[in-house]
């Protein structure tokens, strides 16, 4: 007995009146000549994956399984297709606009049915017909062309204005498109919509405004689907042969496999204008004509698919919310339903940049395994042979399903199952599975991007404690430039005093040993000698202090602990810091404060305070030469520091009032303001202080820092 033969069949949608009948109408032509079909949904490829040559990878999907190839509209790439016939396999295309050789085609002939639309509506006296499609599908671009060619053919001049390129090709898509035209004055009295949805949604946006079909404008649709039978008026519409395009590619495909037919062949199916009553043709129908059994049937079918997959997208959706890369992969078994088999490969990336395929987890439904081999395979080899049961005593009635789970951010894997089509599929509206595929590859979307948010957020909190850190350090440099110089005063003076007591003694020492001492030069040596020691004292102290008050506020700033300070004494010792800066201006500063009052706290973090506010003023407040005066008052209120700052300067403008915390905000950019300092004073009143603080000013008028901190025990 010969091995059934395997025909792949790729596209992007697989549910639908169009392509659910494609899809099954294939299937029943495979099944009867003992094949299997391995259906490949390209959706998530497409939908995503807007760049030209990202769906590279999946070209040799399933290919080591495949005999021959079948390519629904719009399912692949050139580049795909291109692939596909160079791999020596057969392919059939349908309704394709691939221009390449080698492939048969199975195409509509939609010049032949637009035309008989058009003659149609011409026949019925119409000579303005607007024209409504979806012009990125080949199908409907045709049929455009035969519009306009029987249009010259009447001797109607063609107007571009009568033609409406719609979004898509659901009857919301012509909805709007149709509205929009009567709201902008559009002139016309009959529509052709290149598809049955199209011309509902137009009927419907006729409705809205008062107009009547056909009485007021005729309409004829394209396909004659079980939804153009149930329209009121019931819809006239070109009875696209779908079923047929199905059959005829899958006997194009055995034929080719065989060697029966040559590759290249192009196979044009016919349709029939089936009349109804919406282009203004009497055609006498009752109840039970245009409610058929058929139509009732096709909408339980509909009604109880939708509750089905209602709930499973519900329950799907809610637990994808919060769902990372890990739990999608977890959840991605639940997708499929009625299945006799499962299995799911997840890309993972190498460290040459090759991709491999890891197969993740198998589920047998008839032999009631679930296990996870964790083995790598070849794309060309998905799904596995090791894994899968026997194909060639697979239920005829049953199909292999292929999904490439992907999103605009990361190829995730590809989840394969086996199980019969759901006949419903091929009344819907439109394509049911699309709303799963945009749950998942949302959510995924939405992982990666929290994940790189993460990430993104953790580099800026590093960045701004590098910077604030940084920004530490230039204040500490300019505390070191400040003592340093305060230094020089006290140490010149004890160098110059010290000098001067050397010289006397050397001058004492010689009269000593040239035996000239007297009473009164030892005597004035002696008071010499008491009033510079004195001098040397003071200064020499002086310096030690300047050195031991900067190595405290040194210790302070870099390493950060918490201790009991006295805030007056410290002020001080930090504005003393300041002395060289503050030399150079007119401006003098007062501080208020308890002479006892005493805080458990940061006292670096006080003096980074202090020294940002000052030399914001400084640099933002008064102008070279201006006169002014800074006050720094402190007290305590209910155990509640308050420190008020406040200057006499120019103000800040409001506009910029609220702008001034915001890290790297500054008005002088160009005169080396970083913007951080008042961010730096912001976070640590707030984070580290536990506080508040807010900024009142006026241009002119000066500006108050209110600064409150709960006062905490050690």
């Amino acid at each position: 007995m010969s091995r059934r033969l395997n025909i792949g069949v790729i596209t992007r949608c697989e549910q639908d009146s169009y392509f659910g009948v494609l899809v099954d109408s294939i299937h029943r032509t495979l099944s009867r000549e003992n094949c299997i079909m391995f259906v490949i949904n390209t959706f998530m490829i497409y939908r995503f994956n807007q760049e030209a040559g990202e769906d590279s990878v999946y070209y040799p999907l399933a290919a080591n399984h495949i005999d021959g190839w079948i390519v629904l509209t719009d399912g692949a790439s050139n580049e795909y297709i291109s692939a596909l016939y160079k791999s020596g396999k057969p392919v059939v295309l349908i309704s394709s606009e691939y221009s390449g050789n080698g492939c048969c085609m199975i195409n509509e002939d939609n010049m032949y049915g637009a035309e008989a639309v058009t003659q149609h509506l011409i026949d019925h006296g119409h000579r303005r017909i607007l024209f409504v499609g979806w012009l990125e599908i080949l199908d409907m671009v045709q049929r455009l062309e035969g519009y306009k060619r029987t249009l010259i053919k009447n001797g109607i001049d063609f107007d571009e204005n009568l033609v409406i390129s719609a979004p898509g090709s659901l009857s919301s898509d012509s909805l709007k498109a149709i509205g929009d035209s009567i709201d902008a004055g559009l002139s016309f009295t009959a529509i052709f919509a290149a598809n049955d949805q199209l011309a509902i949604g137009a009927i419907e946006a006729l409705k809205r405004v008062g107009l009547l079909v056909p009485e007021d404008i005729a309409v004829i649709g394209y396909d004659n689907s079980v939804h153009a039978i149930n329209c009121s008026p019931r819809l006239t519409s070109m009875g696209q042969n779908i079923i047929g395009k199905g059959i005829g590619a899958a006997e194009s495909i055995l034929k080719m496999i065989r060697e029966e037919s040559l590759c290249g062949e192009t196979i044009s199916i016919s349709s029939d204008l089936v009349i109804g009553n919406s282009c203004g043709c009497k055609i006498e129908t009752n109840c039970d004509e245009q409610v058929t059994l058929d139509g009732l049937r096709a909408k339980t079918l509909i009604i109880e698919a939708l509750e089905k997959s209602q709930e499973k997208y519900f329950v799907l959706g809610t637990q994808l919310l919060n769902s990372d890369i890990n739990d999608i992969k977890e959840l991605l078994p639940s997708v499929a339903e009625n299945c006799s088999w499962k299995c799911m490969g997840f890309w993972e990336m190498e460290t040459n940049h090759d991709r491999k395929l890891y197969i993740h987890k198998v589920i047998d439904s008839k032999l009631k395994t679930d296990f996870t081999p964790n083995i790598v395979c070849k794309i060309e080899d998905f799904p596995p042979k090791e894994f899968l049961p026997d194909l060639d005593k697979l239920n005829t009635e049953e199909v292999v399903w292929i999904r490439p789970i992907t999103s605009s951010s990361v190829n995730l894997g590809i989840i394969v199952h086996i199980s019969p089509i759901n006949i419903a599929s091929t009344e819907l509206t439109y394509d049911n599975t699309i709303v799963l595929f945009n749950l998942i590859g949302n959510a995924m979307d939405r992982e990666v991007a929290n994940s790189k948010l993460k990430k993104t957020l953790d580099t800026l909190e590093q960045t701004q404690e590098q910077l604030i850190n940084s920004e530490k350090m230039v204040a500490l440099g300019g505390l070191v430039a400040g003592v340093a110089h305060e230094i020089n005063t006290p140490i010149g003076v004890s160098i110059t005093a010290a000098s001067y007591l050397n010289e006397r003694s050397q001058e004492l020492m010689k009269l000593f040993q040239t035996e000239k001492l007297k009473r009164t030069d030892l005597q004035s040596y002696l008071d010499t000698s008491l009033e510079t020691i004195k001098i040397l004292t003071l200064n020499l102290k002086r310096a030690s202090d300047l050195v031991s008050s900067f190595k405290q506020i040194a210790v302070d700033q870099t390493v950060g602990d918490k201790r009991r300070f006295n805030v007056k004494e410290y002020i001080n010792e930090v504005l003393l810091s300041l002395n060289p800066k503050l030399r150079k201006t007119m401006i003098q500063v007062s501080v208020k404060c308890p002479d006892d009052l005493e805080i458990y706290s940061y006292p670096g973090s006080l003096s980074q305070i202090i020294t940002n506010l000052v030399v914001n003023s400084l640099t933002h407040a008064y102008r070279d030469g201006d006169t002014g005066k800074i006050t720094i008052d402190i007290y305590l209120e209910n155990n509640i520091v308050n420190f008020v700052y406040s200057d006499d300067g120019r103000g800040i403008e409001q506009k910029n009032l609220g702008k001034i915390f915001d890290p790297f905000f500054t008005t002088r950019r160009g005169s080396g303001g970083t913007g951080l300092g008042l961010n730096v004073v912001y976070n640590i009143v707030t984070q580290e202080y536990g506080g508040n603080i807010r900024c009142s000013s006026e241009l002119g008028m000066g500006t108050v820092f209110t600064i409150k901190f709960p006062l905490k025990e050690g």
